[in-house]
């Protein structure tokens, strides 16, 4: 099979939403789409939208394998912090893929890879709960074994409430169950070191007795 082909092949697994004008997270000219970079330790992490990750010809098909691969890998800690659970067969993957990407369709749910270079998935960044009407939303990460507890999503955190406040965002939220432990306390610790403020707890959010933990950011605490 020929490149293009092959391009063509693997960018019909998925139904893309093209246009997802939730929100624009841009600081780079590097011409590969809607791309938004960190600098953590001196290394130049990038944030690429889901959806470009996965068409031609924003990617290659050597990059959309990786991602499939990459969500055949995750651990349970992206179930904790995401919601999404491991995928042990590529069509798993790609059903996985695929309901994400519906998820976006609403306008409010908007998830980017964060990948160490091009093709290099380490993570993904979630922002979801997005109302410019009232100008607040809700934002989530999780990031592969090897790259916690490294001060990365701190800041990629930081660096994106930053492009959020700069577009307008008055309230950035993190919440995490009550009854996933190591979330939570992983959730607190972060919150504090980063500014947000604890509000309260939303009960029974995620079904009965699984109560949710709130925090929040305004841009007077930065």
């Amino acid at each position: 099979m020929d490149t293009y082909k092959d391009d063509i092949e693997w960018t019909n697994k998925f139904n893309l939403l093209k246009y997802n004008n939730i929100v624009t997270l841009e600081n780079t000219t590097t011409g590969a789409g809607e791309v938004f970079e960190v600098v953590h330790n001196d290394h130049q992490y990038y944030l690429q939208p889901f959806s470009s990750c996965l068409s031609f010809p924003m990617s290659t098909p050597e990059q959309t394998k990786a991602i499939v691969s990459f969500f055949q890998n995750m651990d349970k800690s992206f179930e904790n912090y995401l919601g999404i659970g491991g995928c042990p067969s590529e069509d798993e993957a790609i059903t996985e893929i695929q309901r994400l990407l519906n998820k976006e369709r609403d306008g409010r749910h908007k998830y980017y890879v964060i990948q160490k270079q091009f093709g290099q998935p380490i993570g993904l960044f979630y922002v979801y709960e997005y109302h410019p009407k009232y100008k607040r939303c809700n934002i989530a990460i999780g990031l592969s074994y090897e790259y916690r507890g490294k001060g990365l999503s701190k800041k990629i955190i930081s660096d994106l409430c930053d492009a959020l406040f700069t577009q307008g965002i008055i309230r950035i939220g993190i919440e995490t169950e009550t009854t996933n432990i190591s979330s939570l306390k992983c959730c607190e610790k972060l919150c504090t070191a980063l500014g947000f403020k604890k509000e309260g707890v939303l009960r029974n959010l995620y079904g009965k007795g699984i109560d949710s933990v709130v925090f929040s950011l305004i841009p007077e605490n930065k």
